[in-house]
């Protein structure tokens, strides 16, 4: 019975540390249809954002970037501002 049940806390844990990290800026870029800054999802403290640029291939790709210090990123706004936006940390 213990080694089933093992098992089985190890699968849930893989698969749920596997969708948490499913997120990727690639992966945002490819929905939007032109060179953007946006929200990075993965910093809920709002000083980096992922810049969405068109690559050599035509495609969109996306790059996650810092903004310049005492800054954070605005969703809203699409860039870097000094006033801290709701929702950030």
């Amino acid at each position: 019975m213990w080694p089933k049940l093992i098992v089985s806390l190890l699968l849930i844990y893989c698969l749920a540390a596997r969708s948490a990290n499913a997120w990727s800026a690639n992966e945002a870029c490819a929905e939007e249809t032109t060179s953007v800054m946006i929200n990075n999802q993965n910093d809920s403290t709002c000083v980096s954002f992922v810049l969405c640029y068109v690559a050599k291939d035509g495609l969109l790709r996306g790059v996650v970037k810092n903004c310049r210090s005492g800054q954070y990123f605005n969703a809203s706004l699409g860039y870097c501002s000094v006033a801290k936006p709701d929702g950030c940390a």
